[in-house]
């Protein structure tokens, strides 16, 4: 592997006054007059943000923002757009007049600094490298800020043989990946590190038509936080529905913030993905198959693993209509009254997207086949996990179908025959972060724990004296709500949501293909 540096952002600073580089020794601070726009003037050195741009140059975009909120609580939060400059590497931005104070400032990335599981490809470049910096105003002037890159760049060159294009790369690791980043910034010195309970996959998103590969090879460029990475594997999706799964041979995968980590592989088939994801066959007639975990558990069904915003294929930190990704209640730029979609696209699926292969996000007529083929039993405390959920097991006889047991009444004699006892064994997944092969489960059956959905960064519920059983389908019921599975007592249905809430999910496997005569 070879690194190149990416020195970090110079970003100079004043109000009503042209910045120059970080060599130049303007010092000059002009008072702003009060209740009008300020005016900040971002000078960038020709080798500095993270761009990658073949002529070497830094250069703004149209569309780039800067956010710039105080340290204290509730205290003045302004978004600075650019006014003038880009396509070079000096530009204006403008936005309210601050009031005096410390702040600090944010360049593609949000004040609660979630570094997001899910990117877009941008050719020879990244559509967003987080930055951060400080700010103080005092008297109506400002010094110069210095940006700073928060993350580094996992640099992959893939060379084209039996893909065509590719639609999308998903890395995992032994380590987190996306989440909420913790920063220490003291004097010139800044580091960043996610927590251990976040996010270990993240998804490149290459668009529908995809990227055509070559034979020399096509840089996707995938910002990664500072971490050594150990366990790395690499899951290839091809536009034609092809799979090329690679881990990387070396042992560790070291990132370094400001950096360009490199590597290179030709795209195969013989690494087509071996599936990792335990599922159980519950007899269902269409023949497909139900995870045994949430997506995004560990090692235990009683874990509720990931929560995910409708048509979102990485969870995060806040779930509200301000950071739902394909827009605001009022203005929603997919599945809406123009495109007309109402079911996901598979790259919005993040069954599809995380786990490839033949997964996907329930519909709500597999919701509905799996409720009126199986049996349900309630527990509130599954395999003394102290987990309240819905058993649901594979009938052992056809009058046992379509009934749920709640733990009164007369169906306790036909509850008695079920068992969800099971043993397992754990091993590493695909991503090296474990999955699990069951080794006896003496009634067939998934767990459906129950764990409610999250509003912002609040789970609704939560105490657990209301909590019930949420999750995602695969449509909406109208252009603002989408369909989801709520579990309460013996009631088992379909009910609708924002779609920007977080709610778990429970992939589907489709039925292997008849053998051939």
């Amino acid at each position: 592997m070879k690194k190149t540096l990416i020195f970090l952002s110079l970003l100079a600073m004043t109000m009503g006054f042209v910045a120059c580089s970080n060599n130049d020794d303007f010092t000059e601070q002009i008072e702003v007059p009060q209740n009008t726009k300020m005016t900040i003037v971002a000078s960038l050195d020709a080798t500095t943000r993270t761009s990658l741009g073949s002529d070497g140059l830094v250069k703004w975009s149209v569309g780039d923002k800067i956010l710039i909120k105080s340290i204290v609580a509730g205290g003045q939060s302004e978004e600075f757009v650019l006014k003038t400059g880009a396509g070079s590497t000096q530009a204006t931005f403008e936005g309210n007049v601050l009031a005096n104070g410390n702040y600090r400032a944010y360049y593609g990335i949000g004040a609660d600094l979630t570094l997001s599981g899910a990117q877009t490809y941008v050719a020879d470049n990244v559509k967003d490298a987080p930055m951060y910096a400080k700010v103080t105003v005092a008297d109506g002037k400002t010094a110069p800020v210095q940006f700073k890159n928060l993350c580094g760049i996992l640099e992959l060159t893939i060379k084209k043989s039996v893909f065509e294009k590719v639609r999308s790369i998903i890395i995992g690791t032994n380590e987190s990946l996306s989440g909420v980043l913790s920063v220490a910034d003291t004097g010139d010195g800044i580091t960043s590190k996610l927590g251990t309970g976040d996010t270990k996959t993240l998804v490149l998103d290459c668009g529908a038509n995809g990227v055509a590969l070559t034979e020399s090879g096509v840089k996707f460029n995938i910002v990664m936080p500072e971490n050594n990475y150990t366990g790395v594997g690499i899951q290839i999706f091809a536009t034609d529905g092809s799979v090329c799964t690679k881990r990387l041979k070396s042992t560790n995968l070291p990132i370094a913030r400001s950096e360009i980590t490199q590597t290179s592989f030709t795209a195969t088939t013989d690494g087509v993905e071996k599936e990792t994801h335990e599922f159980i066959d519950l007899g269902l007639p269409s023949g497909k198959k139900w995870a045994f975990m949430n997506m995004g558990a560990q090692s235990k069904a009683s874990e509720m693993g990931s929560y995910y915003a409708w048509g979102e294929i990485a969870p995060k930190g806040h779930y509200t209509w301000n950071t739902y990704k394909w827009g605001t209640q009022s203005s929603l730029t997919k599945y809406n009254s123009v495109d007309g979609k109402k079911e996901l696209d598979l790259t919005d699926d993040p069954a599809v997207m995380n786990w490839g292969g033949k997964w996907h996000t329930p519909s709500k007529a597999d919701w509905e086949e799996l409720i009126k083929n199986c049996y349900i039993v309630y527990t509130a405390n599954y395999n003394n996990s102290n987990v309240k959920g819905y058993i649901v097991y594979k009938v052992l006889q056809d009058t046992d179908k379509n009934k749920i047991y709640t733990g009164s009444g007369t169906k306790s004699s036909i509850h008695s025959s079920y068992l969800p006892e099971d043993k397992t064994t754990t091993t590493g997944g695909f991503f090296g972060f474990g999955g699990t092969t069951r080794t006896e489960q003496k009634t067939p059956h998934i767990f459906l724990p129950w764990g409610s959905y999250y509003n912002d960064d609040k789970l609704v519920n939560s105490d657990g004296t209301q909590m019930y059983l949420y999750y995602w389908t695969r449509e909406l019921s109208s252009i603002k709500n989408a369909i989801d599975y709520k579990g309460s007592g013996s009631s088992l249905g379909a009910s609708s949501l924002d779609r920007y809430y977080g709610l778990p999910i429970r992939a589907v496997r489709d039925a292997d293909p008849a053998p051939a005569n």
